[in-house]
């Protein structure tokens, strides 16, 4: 800044030699990827990122639970405590929960989402087990 230049100072060679030491950047050479017997990393980073990059389509987008992952949680658990019954009473609100918001609700939690969830279940348990038993 224009301010600072009032205060300037001439460095000695001692501390330019330092700062051009500091900002020097040397390639290093690639090192030996990190190995634990009997567990494959690759596979596990392949399968994160393969499962990072899925996508599934919503067939029927619900505006109030867009991009609110705790409402779609509790839309979630919603479906799985009451009974697809005819004049199902909501527990929450009190409200008849309608057969169009059954469908709806189905097909927003279609078998697209449940298959990618239990993938990442698994995978989560198989990496647990996998972290245990590299533990001393």
């Amino acid at each position: 800044m224009i301010s600072e230049i009032p205060k300037a100072q001439l460095l000695s060679e001692g501390d330019i030699f330092a700062h051009k030491c500091t900002i020097k950047a040397d390639e290093k050479p690639d090192i030996e990827p990190f190995k634990l017997p009997g567990i494959d990393l690759q596979k596990y980073l392949d399968s994160t990122n393969e499962v990072l990059s899925a996508s599934v389509p919503q067939p029927k987008e619900i505006p109030e639970l867009h991009d609110n992952t705790p409402k779609q949680a509790f839309a979630k658990q919603g479906m799985e405590i009451h009974e697809q019954t005819p004049d199902e009473i909501c527990a929450f609100c009190g409200n008849e929960i309608s057969p169009e918001r059954w469908r709806v609700l189905g097909d927003y939690f279609n078998a697209e989402v449940k298959s990618l969830e239990n993938r990442i279940s698994k995978g989560i348990t198989i990496i647990s087990q996998a972290v245990d038993s590299v533990q001393i």
